[in-house]
């Protein structure tokens, strides 16, 4: 990240959470930890990638309350990523009038 520029940092945590999901790079926990923090620094993808994360529980638990309030909040934000995901969640749960 560029000294001093808070964007980019927050891009770096997130490439970080991105890479540490890769097959070659495999370490969700630390995936997680990555996307967390970029996400509490207002990344919008690490947000939806944590909404997925707890949907599915990759590296972490599943906690369908959290993926929902993960997923909600970045597509309102504008994450065409979370909003899919958060309609093929719907689908899954078969609550289709909510996936639309």
């Amino acid at each position: 990240a560029r000294d001093g520029d808070p964007d980019a940092s927050v891009r770096a945590q997130s490439t970080l959470g991105l890479l540490y999901s890769r097959d070659d790079f495999l370490d969700l926990k630390a995936a997680f930890e990555w996307h967390r923090r970029a996400a509490r620094n207002g990344s919008l993808e690490s947000l939806g990638a944590l909404g997925v994360m707890y949907d599915r529980g990759k590296g972490i638990p599943v906690d369908s309350e959290r993926a929902l309030r993960c997923l909600k909040e970045a597509t309102e934000r504008g994450g065409i990523y979370a909003a899919a995901c958060l309609a093929a969640h719907y689908y899954r749960k078969k609550l289709y009038n909510k996936a639309v």
